[in-house]
């Protein structure tokens, strides 16, 4: 019996001491929790807005709604591969916080983000900011977007990506982070 204890003590230790080594390793490999997730702040003339849609699309499977109380927004990732993370403002509240004839009669804008997950291991923040602002009588969607993800060595990497597009085009231009 003092045998049986003793090898099952000696294997403890040589897999503690494994883990106590690769614990990065481990610990980006076995999180259980969600592995995208992030804060977002959206408003036009930098007045917060608070209806809004909120949704995420992996590799063109679908749009999923995101179930958030708050600003934040969870999804549990964990594959390589493109998420787009969107929010839809309807034109009854444009038209409501600008008093602008344009958005009484147009669709409702969807503002997206494309995220490219380079590593199914990722635990990734984003910190999305996006502005719709009147700039010489253009409206536009103004972008900040703030990426922190883990690198080879482990280290966490921040990357951000600001980018001002004209609501008029939103359709056909992408905001592209993570690679």
């Amino acid at each position: 019996m003092k045998k049986v204890i003793l090898i099952f003590s000696v294997i403890m230790a040589i897999v503690l001491v494994i883990c106590a080594f690769n614990y990065q390793w481990i610990y980006y490999r076995f999180y259980p929790f969600d592995r995208i997730t992030g804060e977002y702040e959206i408003s036009i003339n930098d007045k917060e807005i608070d209806a809004v849609d909120e949704y995420y699309e992996y590799e063109n499977s679908g749009k999923i709604r995101l179930e958030n109380d708050t600003e934040n927004f969870k999804i549990k990732g964990g594959k390589y591969g493109r998420y787009e993370i969107g929010f839809v403002l309807s034109n009854a509240v444009l038209y409501e916080m600008t008093n602008d004839e344009k958005f009484k009669e147009c669709r409702d804008i969807n503002l997206s983000i494309a995220y490219l997950n380079t590593n199914w291991w990722h635990i990734s923040e984003l910190d999305i900011k996006i502005d719709i602002a009147k700039i010489n009588g253009e409206w536009y969607a103004c972008y900040d977007v703030e990426l922190e993800e883990p690198l080879e060595n482990f280290q966490i990497a921040t990357s951000n990506v600001s980018k001002k597009i004209k609501l008029s085009e939103i359709d056909s231009s992408e905001i592209l982070i993570g690679i």
